[in-house]
């Protein structure tokens, strides 16, 4: 089930951290860091702290999130 676009940065938070809890439940380690709306652009970036980008990426199929893109950050 796809979700209907959000518009609100705390509505898209929230569905990234149902994601993470939904993956979590799968046995994925992963945890929602931040989000960040750019309206004008009209993305949104979300921070995941996991493993890896497969992680991430199993998650977000596990927990039906729509993406265009995932990058492997590293700090």
């Amino acid at each position: 089930m796809a979700h209907a676009p959000a518009t609100d940065i705390k509505d898209l938070a929230a569905l990234a951290e149902v994601g993470a809890a939904t993956g979590v439940r799968g046995g994925i380690p992963v945890r929602h860091v931040r989000s960040f709306l750019a309206p004008s652009d009209d993305i949104c970036f979300h921070v995941f702290e996991a493993p890896s980008r497969d992680a991430v990426a199993r998650m977000t199929e596990l927990a039906n999130l729509d993406h265009e893109r995932i990058t492997e950050v590293i700090e």
